[in-house]
């Protein structure tokens, strides 16, 4: 894992926990995030697509997580959710996101997944030169040449015989 991407995930969680599986160096894990809660905010984890008022203009734009069932929330602009104001091409996709809402509906999104054919996977931006991951695009910070989209299917933890 590169060092910036660690320094995020710390500045984001004020802890995280880093570890390297096949397929994902420097896969950062935000479970530790849950634990540092705002008060009075609550995790979910919910289905929709996002919509932004403004997509010629990425830094002013406003951006909302629309729920299968209608439900909005206004998305808060963080690290994690920097792809979802930034890449229309996300946005266009069906998605599954976690994070905390707080107490006046705002949704700071933690992670964030897509969904197609009912199969869950994870969103991501790679750097095939400098196996760097990134959650969201741009150039690579190492050899600044554009990360890569990716999406992975999610394997289940226990496979049905």
């Amino acid at each position: 894992m590169s060092i910036s991407l660690a320094l995020v995930a710390v500045a984001m969680s004020g802890s995280a926990v880093v570890h390297t599986h096949a397929g994902h160096p420097g896969h950062v894990h935000f479970a530790a995030r849950a634990a540092h809660l705002a008060a009075g905010a609550e995790m979910v984890t919910v289905r929709g697509r996002v919509t932004c008022d403004s997509p010629t203009d990425v830094a002013a734009q406003v951006c909302t997580f629309e729920t299968t069932d209608g439900k909005k929330y206004p998305l808060v602009r963080v690290v994690t959710s920097r792809a979802l104001f930034e890449d229309a091409n996300l946005r266009a996709k069906d998605l599954e996101v976690t994070g905390q809402v707080d107490s006046a509906g705002k949704l700071e999104i933690i992670q964030t997944r897509s969904v197609k054919n009912g199969v869950v996977y994870d969103v991501y931006y790679w750097c095939e030169t400098c196996h760097i991951r990134s959650p969201f695009g741009g150039d690579c910070w190492c050899c600044f040449q554009p990360f890569e989209f990716r999406e992975e299917a999610i394997q289940k933890l226990h496979d049905e015989d």
